[in-house]
């Protein structure tokens, strides 16, 4: 079997326990999910510990792809003005609200400048091609870099 250097081979939901075992097998590449709770457990505080968690999947030779979480938003977000959906019955979504609140929108504005921040952004993939980001996260947070969320 002949294998192309610009594949790259990876699995989704990789777990930190198994990172070692997948990449003596040539798994290349871990999607990470963040979780954004644990990231940033109050408002604007990251996690040394939850980022030095990440850094099992480089340590073990991967390249880290990072889901960035914004679907599952801290309990403290749910505290914010208007951070729900309420619906013309009075009844409350369980849901941010991305949408009409400006509060919970500038807290996740804050979060991916956070992951930003701590993570340094490389992009990668062949000449004319989508580029697919990846990360290098420190495991120390860093203080937001600017407005920007990802990789350019």
């Amino acid at each position: 079997m002949s294998t192309d250097a610009a594949l790259s081979y990876g699995t989704l939901d990789t777990q930190a326990s198994t990172a070692g075992i997948e990449s003596q097998a040539g798994v290349t590449t871990a999607m990470f999910e963040l979780n954004r709770a644990s990231f940033e457990p109050r408002p604007g505080a990251v996690s040394a510990s939850y980022l030095a968690s990440m850094r099992s999947y480089q340590t073990a030779g991967q390249r880290v792809t990072l889901g960035l979480g914004l679907q599952n938003p801290p309990s403290w977000v749910f505290s914010l003005p208007g951070s729900s959906y309420v619906d013309q019955n009075g009844d409350v979504s369980t849901e941010a609200d991305f949408v009409f609140s400006q509060a919970v929108r500038s807290a996740a504005e804050r979060y991916l400048s956070l992951v930003a921040a701590a993570c340094r952004w490389r992009t990668s993939g062949p000449s004319g091609s989508p580029r697919a980001a990846t990360a290098k996260c420190s495991t120390r947070p860093a203080a937001p870099t600017g407005p920007s969320p990802g990789p350019p």
